[in-house]
């Protein structure tokens, strides 16, 4: 007849923050069919942490044999695998983590890679990739990692907490007036277009001024909009970015900066809207 053995979850897999991280699908893999344990399972404990549920028959091993393999298993992917929780600059909206998450997650020695606005989480394999390559690897996708600590597998490494020293990178929000840049070149880009329009209206100014003050505002409304559109190219989605790009583009093909810069500026407009949203 079997029996049941329940070992804390923390002190098995310290790093794993729950139950669906890949090291508890490792580890339970490990321990299953094991001699003498018949099945491995997560459950909830009485004060609600994760539980790693082993049934296993008394005849064929003990409970002393258990855990010892279970904290051998648990040992060898904590220093195998390394976790990863960042707070980070450079990431204001959803488009944007999930460009940057599906890059990440192409990295060889990436496990698992999940990226919110303002924060990234990271699971790597450490005999294929280190800490300082995933630090440029986001650096290199003007992603700024806040703090300087190296810690391999500290899921806290990397936060702040008020004038400490900020990694490399971690100042670079993308454009030239720091992490409001989108909203300054959003506002730039709407203004300039209604500047034009009136003028165009009023009779005011015709011709290549007017124009001028068309193509300025696209100029403002096209800056971070390219860049939407060619990240997600590179990560093989055409999205809202890449067509309204496209759109403005033949419109001004066709001498239709106004229009043009409307499609810039509206698109502009929605990026904004969901940074300020988030």
């Amino acid at each position: 007849m079997s029996e049941r053995l329940q070992l804390e979850l923390a002190v098995l897999l310290p790093d794993a923050h729950d139950g669906r991280d890949g090291c508890v699908h490792r580890l339970t893999e490990t321990l299953d069919g094991a001699p003498g344990i018949e099945d491995v399972h997560l459950v909830d404990g009485d004060d609600g942490s994760a539980q790693l549920c082993l049934h296993y028959d008394p005849a064929t091993t003990s409970v002393a044999r258990i855990r010892a393999r279970a904290e051998a298993a648990g040992a060898a992917l904590t220093e195998r695998y390394a976790h990863v929780l960042w707070p980070v600059t450079g990431v204001g909206h959803i488009r944007k983590a999930r460009s940057v998450g599906e890059s990440l997650s192409r990295i060889d020695g990436v496990m698992e890679a999940d990226v919110a606005p303002g924060l990234v989480r990271v699971e790597f394999d450490r005999t294929r990739l280190d800490e300082a390559r995933l630090r440029q690897a986001l650096a290199d996708r003007k992603v700024g990692v806040a703090g300087a600590a190296a810690g391999g597998h500290d899921e806290h490494a990397g936060h702040d907490h008020g004038g400490g020293e900020h990694g490399a990178g971690d100042h670079d929000h993308g454009g030239p007036f720091g992490e409001r840049s989108e909203i300054i070149f959003a506002l730039a880009s709407a203004s300039l277009w209604a500047i034009g329009l009136a003028l165009e209206l009023s009779k005011a100014a015709e011709g290549a001024p007017v124009t001028a003050v068309f193509i300025a505002s696209a100029l403002f409304g096209g800056y971070f909009t390219s860049r939407e559109a060619i990240e997600s190219v590179r990560n093989g989605r055409f999205e809202i970015d890449f067509l309204m790009l496209f759109a403005a583009v033949g419109a001004a093909v066709l001498g239709k900066w106004e229009e043009g810069a409307l499609l810039l500026a509206l698109t502009i407009g929605n990026i904004c809207v969901a940074v300020l949203w988030t």
